[in-house]
């Protein structure tokens, strides 16, 4: 049976490096010290699905906090590829917004998908997110 839940700390790299290879062609050696830093200030929070304490799934909730509005950023939302099509993804990320809801009533989410992420961009839609006509900067 797949749960989900937050978690306080990350401390296996593999498993982290073995998710984030499904999400992206670069190279990736994550920084766990940076990680849970975030972590452990509230900058960050993590979510992940798991079942039989193997990570089928994760996502990073960032909040945002500005003068008019609170914000929480979806961030580096990946189910690995053996468990895609099985309702992990959604699973995850309800329970990631359900928790953001309650940490920052009233706040609002946002997050940015690849054309190419055909399947994930259905189901933001299906989650009630709406795409917008706008351009992400980057420099």
């Amino acid at each position: 049976m797949v749960t989900y839940r937050k978690s306080d700390q990350i401390l296996d790299k593999n498993r982290l490096q073995a998710l984030f290879s499904e999400l992206t062609q670069r190279e990736f050696t994550p920084d766990l010290d940076r990680i849970n830093s975030l972590i452990q200030t509230g900058s960050l929070f993590c979510y992940v699905a798991e079942e039989d304490g193997e990570w089928l799934g994760m996502c990073y909730l960032v909040p945002c906090q500005t003068a008019m509005t609170d914000k929480l950023w979806i961030e580096d939302v990946v189910v690995h590829s053996s468990a895609r099509g099985k309702g992990i993804g959604r699973g995850l990320l309800e329970f990631a917004l359900e928790d953001g809801r309650k940490r920052f009533p009233g706040c609002v989410f946002y997050l940015t998908s690849r054309p190419s992420r055909v399947a994930a961009r259905k189901l933001y839609t299906d989650l009630g997110f709406q795409e917008y006509e706008t351009g992400v900067f980057k420099k």
